[in-house]
């Protein structure tokens, strides 16, 4: 649990007036300077959010960057959606990230191709597929029982209706047995890895994707037409390229443009139908993650060349600084 997080859920368990609000900020200040016991956090509080106070301890020494605080709002919330809003990415560690890790060609520039290669690097499935193992491996042996996964997968359903919620369930089980590549029953931390991130095994993401367009295939071909895809594409979602600002009231013209924009880059064979290859690119969220980083390029492209230089970069930083595509993909955690 990041820092970030746990000040977060701190803040908001508790009701925080006007004449305690100093208190708090001072008690977070003390808790960024590495001293629990002068954080004010009882085991009691720490035993609630399900942490000892030696990883608590451990947080508080790593390197925590000081605008949580400024992220905290007169009422001493967080004033975004989530935690990591609370943790910008400061304009000398974007560049930093740019030039080093993204700009493997070294001309001073990032290409798209170079953007999506970073976050694919930095996406760390082997990383999340051995702490989710160790998190949901009630039985400590090693591997994850199909009703081990089911627990942890159907906390996510629970606001679901109940014929979607029974849809994913019998996908994250066909999911468990393509992915199951021994046929034991169990999923050890490298086939989990399959089963949470499909698009490293082609059995896996053919299940997703199959999944996927079977809920919205009318015709029953087992593909998707123009309209099909329309139909769905409030599910679907990707963010327009061309759009200057994602938060921007959408108009019947802009949304139209990103069907279309969508459609055809998914179509590769250009037949009129997303197939489950060509949809694939949907279920693995290799799609989102290109549109999102293409979003980017267009916020920061000032020469419309296509790539992001590094004095565009610079120059438009704070164009970008909160786009989900810093947050997710254009950090250095390699």
């Amino acid at each position: 649990m990041r820092l970030a997080s746990l000040l977060v859920v701190l803040v908001a368990a508790v009701e925080v007036d006007n004449d305690a609000l100093d208190q708090e900020h001072a008690n977070m200040e003390a808790a960024l300077d590495g001293d629990a016991e002068e954080a004010g956090l009882s085991d009691e509080e720490l035993a609630e959010l399900g942490i000892s106070r030696e990883d608590l301890e451990n947080m508080l020494h790593q390197d925590v960057s000081g605008e949580i605080m400024e992220g905290l709002n007169a009422d001493g919330e967080g004033d975004g959606d989530d935690a990591s809003s609370l943790v910008a990415m400061t304009k000398a560690d974007f560049l930093r990230v740019l030039k080093e890790n993204v700009d493997t060609n070294k001309d001073m520039k990032a290409s798209l191709e170079e953007l999506r290669a970073h976050a694919q690097r930095v996406s760390a499935a082997d990383a999340e597929a051995a702490a989710d193992l160790e998190s949901w491996d009630e039985d400590k042996d090693g591997k994850l029982t199909e009703e081990e996964l089911k627990v942890r997968m159907d906390e996510s359903l629970q606001d679901m209706e109940e014929s979607m919620r029974e849809a994913e369930q019998d996908k994250n089980h066909r999911k468990f047995q393509a992915a199951d590549k021994d046929g034991d029953g169990m999923l050890t931390k490298d086939e989990l890895k399959l089963f949470l991130t499909p698009e490293l095994d082609e059995a896996v993401l053919n299940v997703d994707a199959g999944e996927d367009i079977k809920a919205h295939d009318k015709d029953g071909d087992g593909k998707l037409s123009k309209e099909e895809w329309e139909a769905g594409f409030e599910w679907f979602g990707a963010l327009d390229p061309a759009t200057g600002d994602e938060n921007a009231p959408e108009t019947p013209e802009s949304r139209q443009k990103r069907m279309d924009e969508s459609f055809t880059d998914l179509d590769k064979d250009k037949d009129g139908f997303l197939d489950i290859h060509e949809f694939g690119e949907v279920s693995s969220g290799r799609h989102h993650m290109k549109s999102t980083l293409k979003h980017l390029i267009h916020l920061v492209d000032h020469n419309k060349d296509g790539h992001v230089s590094l004095e565009e970069a610079e120059e438009h930083f704070d164009k970008v600084k909160d786009h989900e595509a810093v947050f997710l993909w254009l950090h250095d955690d390699l």
